[in-house]
């Protein structure tokens, strides 16, 4: 009994470790989306859906530009300074920082000219003329900041200061607004390139300040030795960066594929639904991987914490999303109007898909940085192949039948089969499978869908508003007590409990014991 209650107290202070360095992450990327929506909006009033869809076409661009800059050193870095502080080793840390500036400085710049050249043909392939080159030309600077900024942020999570990741978090989502409108309001659609070329200087700077505390000064500067830790670092980094490449190609095809057949106001539409899908999904996966993912690397060499590690991660990511999931999903209409406006209205049928697809990844993501933490790297590279290619297939099959909405439908089936895939391959290698905690909770999500699925398709008016806000509500309540019962005995939550009225004290308490019968059943 003894033993049990050691384990159970474990369990919960691992809980606890999650949703506090969630929460503080979670906060600040809660707040940037919020403001990040206040911008969608004031994008999409000032330039128009195609406005809104040349900025899809331009952060394309630029994010696969920063992917091969970037060489995967950013992901690659923080294991490596995480396992680095694990052992003591400073000194190595200080000689990892610097070679991950140097390379991102190399690379940035090669990058930077490779875009410049490739200018003219990206234009004449997406816009069918070379009018955009100069403009793509010039969004080869960002990615030597964007590059600098990724390693410098890499240091920050090896060392785990989230608090300070936060923070760049947050005063960066203000200064984005605040540039987004000092160009925009004046200048319109001819404001784009100058924001996305100022908000990765901005992040830039914001980084640094921040990078500064925890800087290591290497007694070894020469340039051997940084190559040589690049090296280590490059095994790695080049199939995740290979895998990111490919990743980022699949939004740019789309976005490619949409402008070529239906135009830029087509374009616009799709942009606009994926913006929302990718701000939620952003807010609750760079919560999770802050601090998961040097958690998790330094766990690797007991198989036992690290899958207990992954389950715990899986419960919480699937009590974070199901709400928000249910909400965009049942309320994408008026969200749209909302978030952008009625110029908008053809991107809400988009949105639903593309939120069913974001829940299949929120499942993914624990088990697929077990492959990061382990340094798998050509699983990594050959998993990313497999999806990546049947990706682009769905994609470009659904298109051919049901137009744009068959983009976010293909998103959607696509995720579900790369996770029964990843599922089998997580079994099969590493002997992880998801425990009955997981399964439970993912039980009650797929009634959840299966009941928002049936109102969206067989009710209307106000029985379809009233069941949609009484299903939310549920969903809601049945997050807040999962969480609650995972964690009922964590002093802040047990301080804030005791400000409820009693009748809800005694609720909660009730619950938690019914869920903690069930469990030991």
């Amino acid at each position: 009994m003894e033993s049990k209650d050691k384990g159970s107290a474990a369990s919960e202070s691992s809980y606890g470790t999650i949703v506090k360095s969630s929460s503080i992450i979670g906060g600040s990327q809660g707040l940037g989306y919020i403001i990040g929506l206040f911008r969608a909006k004031l994008v999409a009033v000032l330039i128009g859906p195609e406005g809104v869809g040349l900025v899809g076409i331009y952060n394309s661009i630029v994010r696969m530009g920063m992917t091969v800059s970037g060489m995967g050193m950013g992901s690659s870095g923080v294991r490596a300074i995480a396992n680095a502080r694990e052992q003591g080793d400073l000194e190595t840390v200080a000689q990892l920082q610097l070679a991950l500036r140097r390379l991102a400085l190399v690379f940035g710049a090669v990058a930077c000219l490779s875009l410049i050249a490739c200018s003219g043909w990206i234009s004449d392939y997406v816009f069918q003329n070379k009018a955009y080159a100069w403009a793509i030309a010039l969004l080869g600077l960002v990615l030597i900041v964007d590059g600098m900024k990724s390693v410098l942020a890499a240091s920050l999570q090896g060392f785990r200061k989230i608090g300070d990741l936060a923070k760049t978090g947050i005063i960066g989502a203000v200064l984005s607004l605040g540039v987004a409108a000092a160009y925009y309001v004046p200048f319109k659609a001819a404001g784009i390139l100058p924001v996305l070329i100022t908000l990765p200087v901005v992040g830039l700077a914001l980084t640094y300040k921040y990078y500064r505390s925890v800087e290591q000064v290497s007694l070894d500067r020469t340039w051997r030795t940084s190559l040589r830790h690049g090296r280590a670092l490059l095994s790695l980094g080049v199939a995740l960066a290979f895998g990111s490449l490919l990743a980022e190609f699949v939004p740019f095809f789309a976005r490619a594929l949409v402008m070529k057949e239906l135009g830029a106001e087509a374009n616009g539409y799709y942009v606009a639904a994926w913006a929302i899908s990718g701000l939620f999904i952003n807010f609750l996966l760079s919560a999770m991987w802050a601090d998961y993912y040097p958690r998790l690397s330094a766990s690797v060499a007991a198989p036992e914490k690290r899958d207990r590690l992954v389950s715990e991660q899986t419960e919480i990511g699937i009590i974070a999303a199901l709400p928000g999931v249910l909400l965009m999903f049942l309320m994408a209409p008026v969200i749209i109007r909302v978030l952008y406006s009625a110029e908008f209205e053809p991107a809400a049928a988009l949105l639903p898909w593309f939120m069913i697809g974001l829940f299949g990844r929120i499942l993914c993501f624990p088990m697929g940085v077990i492959l990061h933490a382990h340094g798998h790297a050509k699983t990594m590279a050959l998993t990313t192949v497999f999806s990546v290619s049947a990706h682009v297939t769905w994609l470009y099959f659904f298109f051919g039948i049901f137009s744009l909405e068959g983009l976010a439908m293909g998103y959607a089936i696509h995720l579900f089969i790369y996770l029964y895939a990843f599922r089998f391959l997580a079994k099969k290698r590493y002997n992880y499978s998801w425990d009955r905690g997981v399964l439970r909770l993912l039980l009650v999500a797929l009634l959840g869908f299966l009941c928002a699925a049936l109102l969206r398709n067989y009710v209307a008016g106000f029985a379809y508003w009233g069941g949609a806000l009484l299903l939310i509500g549920l969903a809601t309540g049945f997050s807040v007590i999962e969480l609650y019962s995972r964690m009922h005995t964590h002093p802040r939550l047990v301080a804030l409990v005791q400000r409820l009225p009693r009748s809800l004290q005694r609720g909660l308490e009730f619950l938690t014991q019914r869920r903690s019968a069930n469990v030991d059943q």
